[in-house]
């Protein structure tokens, strides 16, 4: 298993036009990464800022941060992020799950518990069946 965290940091050695053509380039050389080493890759990418200004069903895909290629070379595209509540404030031990594209299986959306300072992701149902 490879994680690369925040893959808005990495670079590549070419001149590209755009930094949209170097991420392309980019997951391009993780596919490829991962089909020969036979494991899977987890890249991280940031959310773009209008992600924050979408409707109730949350983020898509578009936005990833300088996306281009990143939705077509990812088999799955999970996206995290945070909801608010009916007065606007962040919920900040929820977090949502919406699994945007799956090659090889079903797509969903649920909401997890989220225990910051354990970093740590927790079934809604579980923690309520033990309280």
């Amino acid at each position: 298993l490879v994680i690369i965290d925040y893959l808005q940091l990495l670079t590549t050695t070419k001149h590209h036009e755009s930094r949209i053509q170097e991420i392309g380039e980019i997951s391009r050389i993780l596919k490829e990464m991962s089909r020969e080493l036979k494991i899977p890759v987890i890249a991280l990418s940031q959310l773009n800022r209008e992600a924050e200004k979408e409707s109730e069903d949350g983020p898509s895909m578009a936005s990833l941060r300088e996306a281009g290629n990143l939705e077509q070379d990812a088999d799955i595209v999970i996206l995290l992020y945070k909801t608010k509540d009916e007065t606007g404030q962040i919920i900040k031990d929820q977090v949502k799950v919406k699994i945007d594209k799956n090659r090889n299986g079903m797509t969903d959306k649920f909401t997890l518990l989220f225990t910051g300072k354990n970093t740590k992701f927790s079934d809604m149902l579980e923690t309520e069946e033990s309280e």
